[in-house]
């Protein structure tokens, strides 16, 4: 795709990587393996300003397990939906404060899961510190671990996490792995059971309350041994078409007696200790009148917490992969781990707070693209 079919993007970059790995272990236990894998993946990411000088960032990552794999009309398709979606967010739509139920709606709901729930029964137990308030500053607190038997889905959602699994309907999972970094073969692991947390993720670290690890010891060669994610599926119990999600979406909203309602299509994917979840990199109003679709400007959250896994109301019938590296809880000494959730595609939320950002726009270019004007 030439950069010319939209004209309002300042820069687009797309890169490939392929990486051939052999990983070696052996303990004091006599246990020893040697696992081959490789793995290829393709970056997109486009870069613009809307009409205030706000940035707008997007990325699309696809992931094949070896050359023979790459769908190139995917990764065409990607980049054009990329670019056309940064495009129409150059002149958005002014909203100043929203309260109302939204719909995360791909890679949002796919973030929206991890960063919400995987993440906090991930990482645990946490490090020795003298005061556990310094821990704030490196490492990133898990806030569910402590949770076991309480409910954290509304009770038509399970979640479990098969490393074993290769693939979901041909789709590669970045996730799978035959052994963890501690020599320990993983199993299916139960998360949740109708709402409810059964378990988290364990290495071979001592924890309170647990015997033994349960195979998610991850580590690479810049980063400790954590416990993390493998192959999460989310399966729910209550489910619509895409399109009967967006009707439930609008007749929330005239309920409420709103003028509009919030589509949340991706989020950013860094959150600090202060925040439970990125802010909105794109969404978008649909005017319960016309049902016409206006992308929002720089938004962020206000007040999103835990409770927004309790408040989803039904998700999408369709179930879709997500393949990414999950960064490690340390600041200093960030791991990444290769990790899959297979979740449905889209979740209804009851409620959220959206306020227009308060940081300062950055200048608007006083000339156009050289490459654009030819």
């Amino acid at each position: 795709m030439c950069i010319r079919d939209s004209p309002a993007i300042q820069s687009m970059r797309v890169s490939a990587v392929c990486r051939l790995l052999t990983r070696r272990f052996v303990n004091s236990e006599q246990a020893e393996y040697r696992i081959f894998f490789s793995e290829v993946s393709v970056t997109e990411s486009v870069q613009t300003q809307n009409n205030r000088g706000y940035p707008i960032f997007g990325s699309k990552s696809f992931v094949y397990q070896n050359p023979s794999e790459i769908d190139f009309a995917e990764i065409r398709k990607g980049l054009k939906e990329l670019a056309g979606d940064c495009s129409r967010a150059v002149e958005p739509a002014k909203l100043d404060f929203y309260i109302g139920p939204a719909i995360f709606e791909g890679k949002a709901a796919m973030k929206f899961f991890n960063q919400l729930f995987i993440r906090n029964v991930s990482f645990s137990p946490l490090p020795w510190a003298e005061k556990d308030s310094y821990l704030k500053y490196y490492y990133e607190i898990p806030k569910l671990v402590e949770r076991i038997g309480m409910r954290v889905f509304p009770p038509f959602i399970s979640v479990y996490d098969a490393p074993l699994q290769k693939r979901y309907k041909e789709r590669f999972l970045l996730g799978y792995y035959p052994l963890d970094a501690e020599g320990v073969i993983p199993g299916k692991v139960e998360l949740v059971r109708r709402g409810k947390l059964k378990n988290i993720y364990l290495s071979r670290h001592p924890q309170k309350n647990f015997s033994r690890s349960n195979g998610h010891g991850r580590m690479t060669a810049a980063s400790f041994p954590v416990a993390s994610a493998g192959n999460v599926f989310i399966e729910s119990e209550k489910t619509v078409s895409r399109k009967k999600l967006r009707q439930e979406l609008a007749e929330l909203g005239r309920e409420l007696e709103l003028e509009y309602v919030v589509v949340i299509k991706d989020v950013k994917k860094y959150k600090s200790n202060s925040k439970y979840m990125g802010d909105p990199v794109s969404a978008y109003k649909i005017d319960l009148k016309t049902m016409e679709e206006t992308p929002l400007g720089v938004m962020e959250f206000e007040g999103l917490t835990l409770r927004a896994l309790r408040d989803i109301i039904m998700t999408d019938s369709k179930q879709e992969v997500y393949n990414f590296y999950q960064s490690g809880p340390y600041t200093y000494s960030n791991g990444r781990y290769p990790t899959s959730i297979i979740s449905p595609g889209a979740v209804l939320v009851r409620e959220i707070d959206l306020r227009k950002t308060n940081k300062k726009p950055d200048k608007l270019p006083y000339l156009k693209h050289p490459y654009l004007e030819k």
